[in-house]
Formats: structure tokens, C-alpha cells, sequence
């Protein structure tokens, strides 16, 4: 079984198996022994010189990596909902937004001067001095 083996793809074996090593004349020059269950195949062709390939031997299969290329295309309409394909907003929507935007501004207004005024109020005051006036009556004028 001849499968071309990459870095990322995924090797499965029931019972164990065996992936042989492939020098660039095309003979045979090493066996490694794959253990049961799944393995990711970087894990084996890591330590592979330059020109030597990996080829699944028996009891292995290998799966190539997963990629957006291989993926089945859905047919038109697939992703289609049951929400009204053709709805536009009517202006009562744009008012309803407008509204909601305005509320949430008075709102927001109204906690920063309710906070300011419990700041102010927290504040402690200095008591004014009374304010003198200038004496009435009989004040000599200078001229």
C-alpha cells in the first residue's frame, strides 16, 4: 500500500504494523514498528535523512491531514434559515434604535450627576464668615 506520507498526516493501526523506510535507489533499508491506535506520522519520518521517503507498510493506513481543499461543498440553499430571506428594516426599527440610543444617553447622564452630587455632598464644608459692613451713620467724608 503506497501512500505518500506527510509531516501532519495520521497513521492507524488495529494490531500494530510496520512503516518501512525507503532510501533514494528505491530499496528497503529499515523497518519501524508502529504500535496500535492512532499516531501522528511526524512522530516516526522526524529523524529521515534528506531523499529517504516513508511508505505504510501492513496493519497501517494513513490518512492525510486535514484541509480545507478536501471538504465536501454544500449544495445552494444549504445554509438557507427559515427567517424571512428578503426582510430590509422599516423605519419605525431606525426610530425604535434612535429611541433606545437616547434613553441609554439620559440614563447614563443622569448616574454621572447623581454621583457628582453625592461627591459634592460627601465634600466637607468650611463655615463662611459673616460678612462685614461698613458702619451707617456719621462717617467723616475725605475729600
Amino acid at each position: 500500500m503506497k501512500t505518500d506520507i506527510q509531516h501532519n498526516s495520521v497513521l492507524v493501526s488495529g494490531s500494530g504494523g510496520l512503516l518501512e523506510i525507503i532510501s533514494p535507489q528505491g530499496e528497503v533499508v529499515a523497518e519501524v514498528a508502529v504500535p496500535p491506535g492512532r499516531h501522528r506520522a511526524g512522530t516516526f519520518i522526524d529523524f529521515l535523512e534528506p531523499g529517504y521517503v516513508a511508505q505504510a507498510a501492513e496493519g497501517v493506513a494513513v490518512f492525510p491531514p486535514r484541509s480545507g481543499y478536501g471538504r465536501i461543498a454544500y449544495g445552494p440553499g444549504s445554509h438557507d434559515t427559515a427567517a424571512n430571506p428578503h426582510f430590509k428594516p422599516t423605519s419605525a426599527d431606525h426610530m425604535a434604535r434612535q429611541l433606545r440610543q437616547l434613553t441609554d444617553r439620559l440614563a447614563a447622564t443622569e448616574r454621572r450627576l447623581k454621583a457628582r452630587e453625592k461627591a459634592q455632598a460627601a465634600i466637607p464644608r468650611i463655615p463662611e464668615a459673616p460678612v462685614q459692613q461698613k458702619p451707617q451713620g456719621d462717617t467723616p467724608v475725605v475729600e
